[in-house]
Order: C-alpha cells, then sequence, then structure tokens
C-alpha cells in the first residue's frame, strides 16, 4: 500500500489529530509533528514510492521489543502502530543543540556502549533476522565502487557541476579499492554485535531531560561496532579533544590489544568516501525538492573538502 502525504493529513485529522509541522522530509520516510488532546507526538511514515512498505512496520515492531532492554533508554518510545497508513505514532523529541557539546558526547558514549554490549541473541529469539556481519561490510563497502561506476555512465547526461564531481570521485577510486580489499581482511579480527546501521546527524537526537535518543532504526543489524563508531567520526565532525572525551566514556567490551589494533582511520576514510558518493548520488534524484537539494550540496563541498586529508584519529 502506498500513501502520499496529502491523504495521510486527512486521515490523521479524521483520527483527531492536528498536524503541526514537517519535522522532517527523507528519501524514504516522512516525519509529522502532530498533536491531540493537548499532547504533542511525531508520525512516521514512509514515501508513496517506497518499494517494501514493511520496512517501517519492522522498525516499529523492533522498538518494542528494545523497550524491554536495557537499551530502551535510547530509542523514541512508541505508542501505537495506524495499520490504514501504514505508519506509526511515537514521542517528540528534538535535536540537541550542538553534537559538540561535553555532555551530549559522553551521553552518545553511553547509548553505543550499551548497544554494542548487548546480547543480541535476544534479538534472533524474537525472530530478528540479518545477514552475516562479513556479508553486510562487504556490502557497504562495496557498494560506493557500483554506485560510481553508474553515474560515470550517465555523467554526460547530468549537469556540469555534477559530472565534475563524478569524475573526481571516480578517479580517487584507487586510493579506495586497497582500502576496501584490506577492510575485508581486518574484518575476519572483528567482533560482532548490535549495531545501529545510520549514525548520521539526522538520526541523532536529545530529551528534554538531556537523554541522547537514536531514531530510524531500519537499518539495524548484526555488524561490527566499529561501523557505527567511524559513521559517528564523520558525521559528527568533532574536534580531537572531543573523540578523546567519547573513547573515554565508550566501553565496548574490547581487549586492550584489540582496541590498539582496530583499524579506525582506515573504516574513517571508507564512511568518509561513501559519504560523498551518497551525496552527489542524491544531488542526482529527481524528485529532490529545492531545500534537499541545497542541503546535500552543502553536505558534499563539506565532506569533499576533507576527503584525502588524514583524520586525526588516534583510537
Amino acid at each position: 500500500m502506498t500513501i502520499n502525504q496529502k491523504d495521510l493529513i486527512s486521515y490523521l485529522k479524521s483520527e483527531g489529530y492536528s498536524v503541526t509541522k514537517t519535522c522532517e522530509i527523507g528519501l524514504t520516510s516522512f516525519v509529522f509533528e502532530v498533536s491531540r488532546n493537548g499532547r504533542r507526538f511525531a508520525v512516521k511514515s514512509t514515501n508513496a514510492d517506497r518499494k517494501d512498505d514493511r520496512i517501517l512496520h519492522n522498525e516499529y515492531e523492533l522498538l518494542i521489543q528494545l523497550s524491554k532492554t536495557a537499551i530502551r533508554p535510547y530509542i523514541p518510545q512508541v505508542y501505537s502502530w495506524l495499520p490504514e497508513i501504514e505508519s506509526y505514532v511515537m514521542e517528540l523529541l528534538e535535536y540537541p543543540n550542538s553534537l559538540s557539546d561535553s555532555s551530549y558526547v559522553k551521553g552518545l558514549a553511553n547509548v553505543l556502549t550499551t548497544i554494542h554490549t548487548f546480547d543480541f541473541s535476544q534479538l534472533v529469539k524474537w525472530g530478528f533476522s540479518s545477514q552475516n556481519p562479513e556479508e553486510n561490510l562487504h556490502e557497504i563497502i562495496c557498494k560506493p565502487l557500483k554506485t560510481l561506476d553508474r553515474l560515470f555512465g550517465i555523467r554526460a547526461m547530468l549537469d556540469d557541476s555534477i559530472a565534475e564531481h563524478v569524475s573526481t570521485l571516480y578517479d580517487k577510486r584507487s586510493h579506495y579499492q586497497p582500502m576496501v580489499k584490506q577492510a575485508k581482511l581486518l574484518s575476519k579480527c572483528l567482533k560482532p554485535s548490535l549495531i545501529h546501521g545510520d549514525l548520521s546527524g539526522d538520526n541523532l537526537m536529545i530529551r528534554n531531560d538531556g537523554t541522547p535518543v537514536l531514531v530510524d532504526w531500519t537499518n539495524t543489524r548484526i555488524g561490527f561496532s566499529i561501523l557505527d563508531i567511524a559513521n559517528l567520526l564523520i558525521c559528527s565532525e568533532w574536534e580531537q579533544h572531543n573523540i578523546d572525551l567519547f573513547f573515554t566514556y565508550y566501553k565496548s567490551g574490547w581487549t586492550e590489544n584489540e582496541e590498539k589494533s582496530l583499524p579506525l582511520k582506515l573504516f574513517c576514510d571508507i564512511f568518509l568516501y561513501r559519504a560523498c558518493v551518497n551525496s552527489v548520488e542524491l544531488i542526482t534524484k529527481s524528485d529532490l525538492d529545492e531545500i534537499g537539494l541545497a542541503f546535500y550540496k552543502r553536505q558534499y563541498t563539506k565532506l569533499k573538502q576533507k576527503l584525502g586529508l588524514n583524520l586525526n584519529i588516534q583510537h
């Protein structure tokens, strides 16, 4: 089933909700701020053109299960599933004033400690399925190369400035491909754990009491915690003192020898390149509005400035 925003708003109004504003419009889902009986909520729904309409319901079910565990304080509270519009109602959260605030950095360290040391065998009992962590890693790090091949093949059809970005990233394949091979080899030494899978800035939120909350659990899987950490370090743009602060409080379960041998710098470089490719791909999307297009252009420009530079990651 598919439903557009107009129909969703109409249904919510028929159920007594007042739609206040659109909180987020992504490529795969959108979130509305609503109120009913004096209380404020958020309603998450899929875009009309999303192919797999089970993903959102699976996320809702996962959040229900995780709410019974130690991870509960760090996930959005969900209230009800709305089958008529394949959406769910959850608590309304805010974005932090700054991802670099020391208390927020400490909080994120505690959040990821809880997630990465969680006994994921419980998820298996709940019927949670996930691909092999090494297969998942292979998919994550190889996708940018496949995307670039496609974009490079159609570059003559793209705007000149976008085609130039594609060529620039394509030229850097020679630097990225050895990193892919190295990461595959090193992954055999990594321990699997529950990971969030998409720690972008849009998914890092906060409650009124200051508790960090992670949203968008559609990419959650059994994988390697280093992927979450690398993604977080790229999107947060922390200075070295914040990176040090994070690792002071982050307790991953790694032994001292394992932590010293972790290829974090390698994975940060991989995620940086991946983020650049993703941004350029999104810029080529014809269904992006002006706001979305401007956002991804800014993001790519910012990321491109980092690409090729040495990240000062000392952990």
